[in-house]
């Protein structure tokens, strides 16, 4: 546009009233000299250059792969050399490399962080403890295992902290107790230390805690030689038909480790899936075998000692006023299922659940 178009373009805008043409002829030149632009066209244009610098750079440097300059055939005879070259290259472009790094300083992104990532870390720590018998490596899992509950827990996702905390109480082997190994002993004791650090996050999850101190109990009274609550209930069939199951089951094996046991080892051995609350989930029968490791397990449990799990319950007293609530009704729900199960029902927990109400009344 020349000065007479600009001219021409902007009469009568002073009011309908041509401006002066020397002012006219002024502003011209000034913006000729130094032109308007947005900001956006200027980054435009510096993105276009960048491209365009890039690609003659990319061309440039597979040019240089493929065809080799002269004067670096002379130095590279062999393809150590060219390869050694190549390596050197990669370095000096690291070393002049512009990214940047954030530090967080909200806490609210390891929330994404682990949405993003449980899924893989229930499996790296899941699969290894389940086929390696190593204690290092079980002992990293299980480790793994407590520092995501902790973290689930404090920052309440709930889905997640469930999925670790379930998996860990399945890995306690309490529901098949002639599995159990030292990796499940581990486990176990990982369980009382999380009811101990972790009470006040825990909220559902309770249920899961206690639902494996109920079976240890059990199973610790057992291998004490103590005859378990089922005693103190009546069934329908006689002191006969009982020993005969107890002859047909293999159980003789057991008798020489302790009377106590004899008559209700095989309900033990009988355990189901996690899911199944460890009460006679399977009705199979019974080989020697599962009896023999049931005994030596039963003694490998005295690793742990009911002083852990009973403590618990006495440091409940700790626990804030909306973690007492969800661990009372956490104690209730377990203590139920006890009493219905209609083949072992058990009142441990419903004991705890009187000296638990007793203890708070006093205090209060």
């Amino acid at each position: 546009m020349s000065a007479d178009d600009f001219i021409r373009n902007n009469r009568g805008i002073d009011d309908g009233k041509d401006l002066p043409e020397e002012c006219l002829r002024s502003l011209f030149e000034r913006i000729s000299r130094n032109e308007i632009k947005m900001k956006d066209d200027d980054l435009s244009m510096q993105q276009k250059q960048s491209m365009n610098s890039n690609r003659i750079l990319g061309l440039d440097n597979i040019l240089n792969i493929v065809i080799r300059k002269s004067d670096e055939d002379e130095h590279m005879e062999t393809s150590d050399d060219f390869i050694r070259h190549m390596q050197e290259q990669f370095k000096e472009k690291a070393r002049k490399s512009e990214s940047v790094y954030y530090a967080a300083t909200d806490v609210v992104i390891l929330r994404f962080m682990v949405e993003a990532s449980w899924a893989p870390m229930l499996a790296a720590f899941s699969v290894p403890l389940d086929q390696s018998d190593d204690e290092a490596v079980t002992a990293l899992c299980i480790e793994g295992f407590r520092c995501a509950i902790h973290i689930t827990a404090v920052m309440c996702m709930k889905t997640h902290r469930d999925a670790f905390l379930t998996s860990l109480a399945k890995f306690t082997s309490l529901h098949s107790p002639a599995d159990i190994r030292q990796k499940n002993i581990d486990a176990i004791k990982a369980i009382a230390t999380i009811a101990d650090e972790d009470g006040n996050y825990l909220q559902e999850a309770w249920e899961h805690i206690l639902t494996c101190v109920s079976r240890f109990e059990h199973l610790h009274l057992l291998g004490e030689g103590a005859p378990p609550d089922a005693t103190f209930f009546s069934f329908s069939q006689n002191e006969s038909e009982k020993s005969k199951q107890a002859k047909s089951a293999g159980l003789p094996v057991i008798r020489k480790k302790g009377s106590g046991r004899i008559q209700y080892a095989a309900a033990a051995v009988m355990r189901g899936t996690y899911d199944s609350a460890g009460i006679g989930g399977n009705t199979g029968t019974i080989t020697s075998e599962q009896m023999n490791n049931l005994v030596s397990n039963l003694d490998m449990l005295e690793q742990v000692g009911s002083s852990e799990m009973n403590r618990i319950f006495t440091r409940s007293q700790k626990l804030n006023s909306e973690a007492i609530i969800d661990f009372v009704k956490a104690l209730c729900k377990v203590s139920m299922e006890e009493l219905r199960s209609t083949s072992d029902p058990r009142l441990k927990l419903n004991a705890f659940c009187l000296c638990f109400l007793t203890a708070n009344f006093l205090i209060c």
